[in-house]
């Protein structure tokens, strides 16, 4: 028997007599404390809400920031572009000009050679006129002379100067119609183009890769551009649910006091106990929850169903399944009542230990469901560690860019919305905005996205919304090695642990001396579940293996609640009562 069950009788405890004011005063005090709880939630919501709207702005400086530099980039390319289309346009100009004057220089060449050629062409004619005028005299002369052949022999010599004349004449012309200088300057005019030309081409390159310097540099302000505005969508997410939540909470308040006020001021003890047990607060400081849940059958437990690997279901009308779930089951079948699962938000279950989801809806009996121990979450008191596990990098399917923390520097990492998460990363030396100036930094993260609903986190590493996420081992384990996933071909995790230290879960109740030998029955059964088979099996189909560690809630900073701190809450208030009842 633990020194809790030796101290508080398994058997309901009789509270002793008091009188009538006495419990009337007791209920305003419950019902003034259920008050409290509700601006608590209020003022935690409105916590959250401030902190998101801060992101926003903040994250809406850095677009401003970013969409002036893109702005800044593009006018570079702009300009850019205007000077590489003005020295295209001088150097194609200069390129005219040259090649006209050089083929003008050609053209009066050619000019000048016809002009040549014409002379030499009008003395060939000439020539052959005058050799066809002797070439008559000498016929007519010698149809004269008959026997008498001495003048035609002196037009013969003269045909035959004639003809050496002409001859020359046609070889000079020959020389003057030769091209080849002609030839000679058209090379040099295109080998003159060509090398301009070449120019071009290294000028219009330089201005090119300038423009593609400039282009990239503006993609990758879009890509931050791009990655604000994911972060800022979670935060207006986060914000908008926040506010909604606040205000659900402010309401209920407001009935709650009015109701309160009503029955204080008609001094009706019937509405005040009315009142209480409408909102199922606990009007005596004797009500012991286990023999609540033990008398009802049921107990109720919060739990997300977005949670996969811990608590869901991969077709709707299934029975809920996974490692929170089968560890939740097992408790109750050992305690002998059924289990009523509550479905609720992670991050808003801790609410129900309080009040139900609704007016008049009951609190749940306890939160099992992927909580580690943390001085964040105030009014509860935690059990022991019921199993261990490493706290996780994932990332896309192959993506070897990814392989340790070191890698994240400069890139976009999600995370649940959960404190003990963040410290984790914090003490691994990453930073992001919100931690910016803490000594320790070693990783500088582009940016931290921090998701509220569950349901987004896994198409979120799929789709390459975030480059990794830092995760409980669990809930990424199913989604990225069982067939049954759709995830399983697209995420991975990454081997290695962020912490420290192995990871731990906890169950939590509410704070308060009525839950003691409730949360201490959660303590027996997971001591004595520890090394069954059934629980190695559900380690193993969860979580790969079962991570064997010592550490519980007691290892963490900030004084956490256990079982003991309720069993002398219990004590503390039964002799106070005791007091009160003798001296009446």
């Amino acid at each position: 028997m633990s020194q809790l069950s030796a101290g508080v009788s398994e058997a309901a405890v009789v509270p002793p007599e008091v009188p009538e004011a006495f419990n009337h005063s007791h209920e305003i005090f419950v019902v003034a404390g259920g008050i409290a709880a509700l601006q608590r939630h209020v003022q935690r919501a409105g916590s959250a809400a401030a902190q998101s709207m801060a992101e926003i702005e903040h994250r809406s400086d850095l677009l401003a920031g970013a969409l002036t530099e893109a702005g800044k980039h593009s006018r570079q390319s702009t300009a850019t572009a205007n000077a590489l289309e003005v020295a295209i346009n001088a150097e194609i100009a200069e390129i005219v000009r040259e090649i006209r004057e050089r083929l003008g220089s050609v053209t009066t060449e050619l000019d000048a050679r016809v002009s040549e050629a014409s002379q030499i062409l009008g003395q060939i004619r000439s020539v052959g006129s005058a050799i066809n005028l002797l070439a008559l005299n000498a016929t007519i002369e010698a149809a004269q002379a008959g026997e008498q052949g001495r003048g035609f022999q002196v037009v013969a010599q003269e045909m035959r100067d004639l003809a050496q004349r002409t001859m020359d004449g046609a070889t000079t012309a020959v020389k003057s119609v030769d091209l080849s200088g002609v030839r000679d300057a058209m090379s040099v005019s295109i080998e003159t183009s060509n090398q301009l030309l070449d120019n071009l081409e290294k000028h219009v390159s330089r201005s090119l890769a300038q423009v593609r310097s400039l282009a990239s540099e503006t993609i990758e302000q879009l890509q931050e551009i791009s990655e604000n505005n994911r972060v800022i969508r979670e935060a207006v997410s986060s914000a908008s649910e926040a506010s909604r939540r606040m205000t659900e909470k402010a309401k209920w308040c407001q009935v709650l006091t009015e109701d309160l006020s009503y029955c204080v001021a008609s001094e009706d003890g019937d509405s005040l106990r009315e009142l209480v047990q409408a909102h199922h607060l606990i009007s005596g400081p004797f009500n012991d929850h286990l023999d609540r849940i033990r008398q009802s059958g049921s107990l109720r437990i919060a739990y997300d169903p977005a949670l996969i690997g811990l608590s869901f279901r991969v077709r709707s009308g299934e029975p809920l399944r996974g490692l929170d779930i089968e560890y939740a089951s097992a408790f109750a079948r050992w305690l002998g009542v059924r289990c009523d699962f509550v479905s609720h938000p992670w991050d808003r279950c801790m609410e129900l230990l309080d009040f139900g989801r609704t007016p008049g809806e009951p609190p749940i009996d306890m939160m099992w469901c992927g909580l580690p121990p943390s001085a964040a979450y105030d009014g509860v008191a935690f059990s022991d560690s019921y199993t261990h596990f490493p706290y996780v990098l994932t990332r896309q399917k192959g993506d070897h860019r990814i392989r340790s923390i070191a890698d994240l520097d400069g890139k976009v990492l999600g995370c649940i919305n959960d404190p003990a998460a963040l410290e984790i990363l914090e003490i691994a030396g990453l930073r992001w905005r919100a931690n910016a100036s803490k000594p320790g930094g070693r990783i500088r993260l582009a940016n931290l996205i921090v998701f509220g609903d569950q349901s987004r986190i896994y198409e979120a590493v799929a789709n390459g919304v975030v480059d990794a996420f830092a995760v409980d081992h669990p809930v990424f384990y199913w989604a990225s090695t069982s067939p049954e996933s759709r995830w399983a071909k697209h995420i991975e995790v990454v081997p290695g642990n962020i912490a420290q230290h192995p990871f731990h879960y906890c169950v939590a109740v509410k704070a308060e001396a009525e839950n003691c030998r409730l949360l201490a029955k959660v303590n027996e059964f997971i001591k004595a579940f520890m090394q069954t088979p059934e629980r190695l099996a559900i380690e193993r189909r969860w979580n790969g293996s079962a991570t064997t560690s010592h550490r519980s809630y007691r290892d963490e900073d900030g004084g956490l609640i256990g079982a003991r701190d309720l069993e002398a809450m219990f004590h503390e208030q039964h002799d106070a009562t005791k007091r009160q009842a003798e001296a009446a």
